[in-house]
């Protein structure tokens, strides 16, 4: 018998559009996923209100959000650890050669 478990916890990658998807996202958060926030055609104002939304949420389960690009959030429950600062290791990571 092998020993093939699908994991519990999953991220997701959701690009919100409007305030109310933020529900959802929080949702995803609550039930112990991670949440890539993908934001790039909504306007600076709901994504304000959706990233305070999220913060709240964040809060609640003792998580973790953390803004990866200019509209990009990574946003982790408490089962998930943030190792450093990843916008950081994303654009410090040196070009591969070929």
């Amino acid at each position: 018998m092998s020993d093939k478990r699908i994991p519990d916890s999953k991220i997701n990658i959701v690009e919100p559009r409007i305030f109310a998807d933020a529900k959802n996202i929080g949702n995803k958060l609550m039930s112990g996923n991670a949440v890539l926030m993908k934001m790039e055609n909504v306007n600076a104002t709901t994504i304000r209100r959706i990233v305070d939304f999220i913060s709240g949420t964040v809060f609640a389960i003792d998580g973790n959000i953390q803004q990866i690009d200019d509209k990009v959030y990574l946003c982790t429950p408490k089962n998930y650890a943030i190792d450093g600062d990843v916008k950081q290791q994303l654009y410090d990571r040196p070009e591969s050669k070929d």
